[in-house]
């Protein structure tokens, strides 16, 4: 069963954050999918990440990471290297 499984982070999939800041069901989920991941000392991450608004309402939620175009296209490892791990 999922409680028997060990994972120490649960990724929120983009088709729940494209409607985060419209749609209320979508705001109960993400809620309370941050929530569990909270009380079971996990990490969660928000993919998918398009919009300051969407960003804003994770953070305001608690969620603990986010990704997407709004941080970043993707980008090769040699660019992502150079770019935020070079001193």
């Amino acid at each position: 069963t999922l409680a028997n499984v060990t994972f120490d982070e649960v990724k929120i999939d983009k088709s729940v954050i494209n409607n985060l800041t419209v749609n209320t069901r979508s705001q109960v989920i993400v809620e309370s999918v941050i929530q569990t991941c909270k009380k079971l000392n996990m990490v969660c991450v928000a993919e998918g990440i398009e919009t300051e608004s969407q960003k804003d309402e994770i953070k305001r939620l608690g969620c603990d990471l986010g990704q997407g175009y709004f941080f970043s296209k993707p980008i090769p490892v040699a660019d992502f290297e150079e770019k935020y791990l070079k001193k």
